[in-house]
């Protein structure tokens, strides 16, 4: 899974009709990365808002993540940033199960609507005053 030609090596796809699930191969896809990238890039997003949400009253409803806001802002972003980072890392090192894509998928669609969800409810509170 994890080599020395990760990312450098040569191997994109897999060389047989009957490799198409559940092989390794050398370099992700570029949609794959791209894809794990903006789930990163999604998290780090929503890590920011619900910073501005908590000073403005707001309570953080996951409990691993309201423990990481007990040590501090920077570690609740460095929590959040870290497993995000992993498990999208272990999603796209296993770009070839299905499982793996589906997760990758759901992880877009969810941070996707976690995000909408804020700037709704933000824009109703400002609305409301």
């Amino acid at each position: 899974m994890v080599s020395r030609y990760l990312f450098r090596g040569r191997r994109r796809g897999l060389r047989r009709a009957a490799e198409q699930e559940h092989q390794y191969v050398d370099r992700p896809r570029h949609g794959i990365i791209a894809a794990c990238l903006l789930v990163l890039a999604l998290s780090m997003a929503d890590a920011y808002i619900t910073l501005r949400i908590l000073a403005q009253g707001g309570s953080e409803a996951n409990p691993i993540m309201a423990a990481a806001l007990r040590m501090g802002h920077a570690q609740f972003v460095a929590v959040k940033t870290a497993l995000t980072f992993f498990g999208a890392a272990v999603l796209c090192l296993h770009q070839q199960w299905a499982l793996s894509r589906a997760g990758l998928r759901i992880a877009l669609a969810g941070y996707a609507g976690l995000l909408i969800y804020h700037v709704v409810m933000q824009s109703i509170r400002l609305w409301n005053g």
